[in-house]
This record gives C-alpha cells, sequence and structure tokens, in this order.
C-alpha cells in the first residue's frame, strides 16, 4: 500500500498562495508601466510645441526684415482660430507644421521703455489637453509661451 504523503506535487492551498503572490507583484509594477507610457506621451507632446514655439521665436529674433511692427499677430493651420489678430507676416507665417495649432506672437516696446529694445512673446496652443499625476487624472492645457527681449535699431 502506498500513503499519500508520500506523494510530491502541490496542493490547490499552495497553487492559490503562488497565484496571490504572483498577482501582488504585478499589479503595482502594471501600475508603474502605465504612469511611464502617459507620462512619456505627455512630455512628447510638450516637446512639440516648445520645438514650434522655438522656431517662431528664432524666425522673429533674427529676422532683420523689421516687418513687425508693435501688435499681437496670429497664425494658425486650424480654421477660424485667428479671427480678432492680425496674421502673422510673412517671412514669419512660412510655417510648415504638421499638428494642429495656433500660434500667436506679441511684439511690445520693452516694459522700462528702453529705446530700441522690444519685448517678444510667442505661444503656442495646441489643442489637446496633457494629462499628468497618478493614472492621468489630473488634466492641463497644451501650451507653452517664450518670452524674449531683443534689440531692433531704427530702420
Amino acid at each position: 500500500m502506498s500513503s499519500l504523503k508520500n506523494e510530491k506535487g502541490l496542493t490547490l492551498v499552495e497553487l492559490l498562495v503562488a497565484i496571490v503572490i504572483v498577482g501582488i507583484i504585478i499589479v503595482p509594477l502594471l501600475t508603474i508601466m502605465t504612469g511611464t507610457f502617459t507620462r512619456t506621451v505627455s512630455q512628447e507632446k510638450e516637446t512639440q510645441i516648445a520645438y514650434i514655439a522655438q522656431e517662431v521665436m528664432e524666425k522673429v529674433r533674427y529676422s532683420t526684415t523689421g516687418t513687425l511692427s508693435v501688435d499681437t499677430y496670429c497664425w494658425s493651420n486650424i480654421n477660424e482660430q485667428c479671427e480678432s489678430h492680425a496674421n502673422l507676416p510673412a517671412p514669419y507665417s512660412n510655417l510648415v507644421i504638421d499638428e494642429p495649432v495656433t500660434v500667436f506672437v506679441k511684439v511690445d516696446p520693452y516694459e522700462h521703455e528702453v529705446d530700441n529694445f522690444y519685448q517678444i512673446t510667442v505661444r503656442v496652443e495646441k489643442n489637446s489637453f496633457i494629462s499628468s499625476g497618478k493614472a492621468g487624472l489630473h488634466e492641463k492645457e497644451n501650451k507653452i509661451e517664450l518670452v524674449t527681449v531683443v534689440f531692433r535699431p531704427d530702420e
């Protein structure tokens, strides 16, 4: 006669305990991986509009044409986004952007009223939101604003 005590294998209780332990380990790992993916996508969106804003800012800063006067300008590849602002003049408006964005450029005399210095503000808005925080529960607008001061001699 053989005894059950000598048989080797897993009991149902041992199997259930193993599954619970594996579940306790896997669930937090999947949560971390999901959060990391969400943050990566959010940072990609922020980087895209930062690049667009930097490109516009450099076009305006290094232009020698002097076509920008004190005003607020707008450029958009989304219909009817720039109705209340002047269109961004050439050569600044020859932007090739695949993303649906609106670009505002504001040129003001420098706030300390120093002759020939102008404050240039570039704001890029994308019609989407960036998820942040735990499980992407918080959303913020997808926009960036750059400000610089430039010297432009009298024409």
